[in-house]
């Protein structure tokens, strides 16, 4: 299956854009949603700037794109966003912002990338394959502290300090290097008479997540990244986020509920500067979860700037 962006009609509604309006895309992935967006707007001029961290995603997009004008691709992390919004002069000048935090599915379903363990490969995870650090060097040359800590903070997982231990005995005798090899290491110290609840997922599901997140250090600027793109808006612009996972939800919610607290002076009057649309996160129907099975977790939340 190709790639399906998740949440799309939701993102399309909130999308709400006119002539010569600015899209900054902060994690354009394959270009899913951005193209969407340019289709439904077709005729109103759309100038779309995309950024990735990932340059052969980058490629991908660009393959994607090639019939469109007014696209900017841009090499980089979200967290460096703020300097290349002032690099092009973007500050509150922007309609919309867009993150879709996470994995594409290309990543999952390219089996050389070591992101699942669907596959049996090398364990690399980067989203960025210029950068050194890999999967493999952290589960090969972490102590059993560190890699517990790894596991218990990116990837809520109980069985943290028992799954550290494995890895440590196991790679006495051996370095691991796959992802097979590395999951059922992890398979191995869960009990086999867990209720059938727990095995909705597999053991080592969390594992995987802990280590995708620490080797590319994606929860590490996220609250800032998304202050300064919310900062960023023109008035009536808007930011939307679409986030997998517990940890990453958590630090949207949050910080969107700190934005819209925040107040500003305005004629010796106290307002606030920024209103959340979503007031629960927009979750996908049974229907798009049949169609794309990523969709299930994924979790979006929008905040509008008002001052």
């Amino acid at each position: 299956m190709g790639h399906i962006p998740v949440l799309l009609s939701a993102i399309l509604e909130y999308a709400v854009l006119d002539d010569n309006s600015i899209v900054f895309d902060a994690t354009i992935g394959a270009a899913g949603h951005c193209i969407a967006i340019l289709e439904k707007y077709k005729d109103k001029r759309i100038k779309y700037y995309g950024l990735d961290r990932d340059f052969e995603m980058l490629e991908l997009s660009k393959n994607k794109l090639s019939g469109y004008e007014n696209v900017v691709l841009i090499h980089n992390k979200y967290e460096n966003i703020g300097e290349e919004i002032e690099k092009r002069n973007l500050e509150e000048k922007i309609d919309f912002c867009l993150f879709d935090l996470g994995v594409s599915s290309v990543h999952l379903d390219t089996a050389e990338r070591g992101f699942s363990f669907r596959f049996d490969a090398p364990l690399d995870m980067r989203l960025d394959r210029s950068e050194n650090l890999t999967a493999a060097n952290i589960v090969n040359n972490y102590s059993a502290e560190e890699l517990a800590d790894i596991f218990y903070q990116f990837g809520e997982e109980r069985l943290s300090r028992c799954i550290a231990r494995k890895i440590i005995e196991y790679r006495k005798t051996k370095k691991i290097e796959s992802t097979q090899e590395l999951a059922d290491i992890v398979k191995a110290v869960y009990p086999i008479s867990r209720n059938n609840q727990e095995r909705r997922i597999h053991p080592a599901t969390r594992v995987f997540q802990a280590l995708r997140i620490a080797v590319n250090g994606e929860l590490i600027k996220l609250a800032q990244s998304l202050k300064t793109a919310a900062a960023s808006l023109k008035k009536n612009g808007r930011l939307a986020v679409i986030s997998f996972h517990s940890l990453e939800d958590r630090i949207v919610k949050n910080t969107f509920k700190k934005l819209a607290e925040n107040k500003i002076a305005n004629n010796e009057k106290e307002k606030c500067e920024f209103k959340i649309l979503t007031k629960k996160p927009i979750c996908a129907k049974d229907e798009e979860i049949e169609i794309n099975n990523r969709a299930r977790s994924a979790k979006l939340r929008v905040l509008e700037k008002i001052g």
